[in-house]
């Protein structure tokens, strides 16, 4: 499988995400909110076509131009876009891959032109090769990296009662209170939305 990852700031502006006409291939796009909830199927087992898709934040209340095939709307202004191809591991099939994993692209909506645009990704770190080059600051937290984790948490609204009633079904069948507490350092209390765990 090729892989990529991609951050959304959807308060900013929405944002354009390119699917190329993979033929045969198995594709999928998961397009992943906050709380890594998926807020669109978008794949091949969907059958999702070519072409560009928009991805909007929860206030956005503008119209998509042409040339859009589908507009998700995410519950939260940050989320994830993380694209996989199938990819035989043939030097062959590496080559050939790389036109469709340029034409795989994330960008705002002010740059969306109605035709597909590219990038070379063959620059960029592979396994083995350190990333500091394309950006050296990467490496270690900056000045205000927990100010700009504080205020991403202070955007994202809790998880709905109806959703938590769900998740906790689930908890009982995986985990234990005790457990989870001794995680979270919190014991039975759910350190992010404040919730009783059962």
């Amino acid at each position: 499988m090729a892989y990529g990852f991609g951050i959304l700031a959807l308060e900013r502006e929405p944002v354009v995400i390119q699917v190329p006409d993979f033929g045969d291939r198995f594709w999928v796009y998961q397009l992943g909110d906050q709380r890594t909830d998926g807020f669109a199927n978008l794949g091949q087992m969907y059958g999702s076509k070519p072409g560009c898709y928009l991805l909007v934040g929860p206030d956005w209340q503008g119209s998509a131009p042409e040339g859009i095939q589908a507009v998700f709307r995410s519950p939260t202004n940050v989320g994830v876009v993380i694209p996989r191809v199938f990819m035989d591991d043939t030097a062959a099939d590496r080559q050939a891959i790389l036109a469709l994993v340029g034409q795989i692209m994330a960008y705002p909506l002010s740059q969306f032109t109605g035709q597909l645009q590219t990038k070379d990704w063959t620059p960029a770190p592979g396994p083995g090769r350190a990333a500091h080059h394309l950006c050296p600051a990467a490496t270690a937290p900056g000045p205000g990296t927990v100010e700009l984790a504080t205020g991403i948490r202070r955007r994202v609204h809790p998880v709905p009662a109806r959703l938590l009633a769900r998740g906790r079904h689930r908890r009982r069948q995986l985990d234990t209170p005790t457990r989870v507490g001794s995680l979270t350092g919190h014991r039975g209390v759910h350190p992010w939305v404040g919730g009783r765990i059962p």
